[in-house]
């Protein structure tokens, strides 16, 4: 395990400690447990759908696994399977995890920069395939994030909306890859339950936490 990962893994710890009560959204889900994913299952799915997974992300799912995360967690390896089938029913039966995923260093760009300028608008690009991409997470309903497996956006988090498939970089003002977009969840979280978790609002109810990649879609 990489000094990183195990830095990581040490903040998952005091996570799970800390919201004990389960206030963080989703938790309530994965309870802040996970489970590692053993390298020949991986090598397997791998060479099933002729692809490499990226390396952060490997690393991650050997080390930490799936389950905790943000929102509903990651997913196992058979829910990204079902999920991205599912995808690929609704945009091209031809899409393939192995062919080349059409987003491009361009399109980050650009969208990231019109949220940069007017951050109250939502910007997106409407995926048109799913190749080369893996849904890794889901913030329930529609919404979820997938991974990049190959191109210009090799490693990188997007968000998606599986009603119309409109999407855009996971951070919305910044580019993630796996680890950073990881990390900071388990930052925010620890930043939220750093103050008083419990806040009474004027109808007496308790308020609830909204991170910051609550308000992808609105």
């Amino acid at each position: 395990m990489t000094e990183r990962l195990k830095a990581i893994s040490n903040k998952l710890t005091h996570l799970k400690m800390t919201d004990r009560n389960l206030q963080i959204f989703g938790a309530v889900s994965h309870k802040y447990k996970s489970e590692k994913i053993p390298r020949t299952e991986l090598e397997m799915f791998e060479s099933k759908y002729k692809i490499k997974l990226p390396s952060e992300f490997k690393d991650f799912l050997l080390h930490i696994g799936s389950g905790a995360g943000p929102d509903y967690g990651i997913f196992t390896l058979s829910q990204m399977k079902k999920e991205y089938e599912e995808w690929v029913d609704c945009l091209d039966e031809n899409s393939r995890l192995s062919n080349q995923c059409d987003l491009k260093n361009n399109d980050a760009i650009e969208l990231i920069q019109k949220k940069q300028n007017a951050p109250k608008e939502f910007h997106y690009r409407r995926l048109k395939n799913a190749n080369g991409i893996l849904p890794i997470h889901t913030e329930g309903c529609t919404y979820y994030c997938y991974i990049i497996l190959n191109g210009e956006q090799h490693g990188k988090i997007w968000s998606a909306d599986s009603n119309e498939f409109d999407t855009l970089p996971a951070g919305m003002i910044v580019e993630f890859g796996f680890l950073d977009w990881y990390e900071n969840w388990v930052d925010q979280c620890i930043s939220k339950l750093g103050t008083p978790i419990r806040e009474t609002a004027e109808n007496g109810a308790e308020k609830k936490y909204k991170l910051w990649w609550k308000r992808i879609f609105s």
